[in-house]
């Protein structure tokens, strides 16, 4: 199974986050080591940089994700082209 390239050093990944540990582990193998395209994380990461991800963002957090990348000023200057909101 593929592991997402940000794992290493995300705080949800390893566990450093406040989220109930059989949800987490519902979400790891979704986000983490399925497709990442549908983690919030991910999705602010590819948009904005790894600094534009919100520490408490949750992988299932699409809306808040959305929020960052369209409208929030961690991701003005690092928007891409080619970025693709999350589907609500």
């Amino acid at each position: 199974m593929a592991r997402c390239e940000i794992a290493r050093d995300c705080p949800f990944f390893n566990d450093r986050m406040q989220i109930n540990p059989p949800m987490a582990s519902l979400f790891k193998v979704r986000y983490c080591q399925g497709s990442n395209r549908e983690c919030a994380r991910h999705v602010v990461f590819a948009a904005c940089g790894r600094s534009g991800v919100p520490v408490d963002l949750a992988p299932n957090d699409r809306l808040r994700a959305r929020t960052i990348v369209f409208e929030g000023p961690e991701c003005r200057d690092q928007k891409t082209v080619d970025s693709q909101p999350p589907r609500p």
